[in-house]
């Protein structure tokens, strides 16, 4: 895969899944912004080290790439936050605005098997023998990915908002349509008794 494609998939998916995560403002919002620091540090590491030799053509480089970027979206968005009225919630479940209760009940478990996993695949990525040194291509750009990555972010965050209170008002206006729709339907049905009553 081309360096500057690793470059612009490294930064959506960073982008994405902190903005996800960032947008649940729970009691554990400093643990998940630590996660996203820790494992933010260790994904950008493996990917900017091995970005030389994920360049070479092969199949295999560009399955390694999006299984790391993928498990890596999901040990931070598919952590679990509690709010004030003991509500939790994931971050794709509240961007969603989804019942992701499974996901809450064995977040513990899929968090390890998730690291397990993530552990994994960046061993495969960084053992390989044609990894060296970054090069001055590769430094002149690491400033710019990592603040591009960081403000997208933010706009990420702000769209998971827009994004749930859209999906949040349109069930409300069908549930409303709902109820609506039954009590007309109620109200047809009392008024065609009362006139067949009324031939009778």
């Amino acid at each position: 895969m081309k360096k500057e494609l690793q470059l612009i998939l490294l930064i959506l998916i960073f982008s994405i899944s902190a903005g996800m995560r960032m947008s649940i403002m729970g009691w554990l919002f400093f643990i998940g912004i630590g996660t996203i620091i820790i494992f933010g540090i260790i994904h950008f590491y493996i990917h900017i080290k091995a970005i030389d030799s994920l360049n070479e053509k092969g199949n295999f480089n560009i399955l390694k790439i999006l299984i790391s970027h993928l498990l890596f979206a999901m040990i931070i968005i598919l952590q679990t936050d509690t709010g004030d009225n003991n509500d939790s919630c994931t971050g794709i479940g509240y961007a969603f605005a989804i019942n992701d209760s499974f996901i809450q009940k064995n977040s513990e478990w899929i968090f390890v098997v998730l690291i397990i996993f993530y552990s994994i695949i960046s061993g495969f990525i960084l053992r390989n023998p044609k990894i060296e040194k970054m090069t001055d291509d590769t430094r002149r750009f690491l400033p710019l990915t990592i603040i591009s990555a960081l403000l997208l972010s933010f706009v990420v965050n702000y769209g998971v908002r827009e994004l749930r209170e859209s999906i949040l008002s349109k069930r409300e206006k069908s549930n409303k349509t709902t109820m609506i729709d039954k009590t007309l339907t109620i109200k047809n049905y009392a008024q065609h008794r009362t006139k067949l009553i009324a031939r009778f």
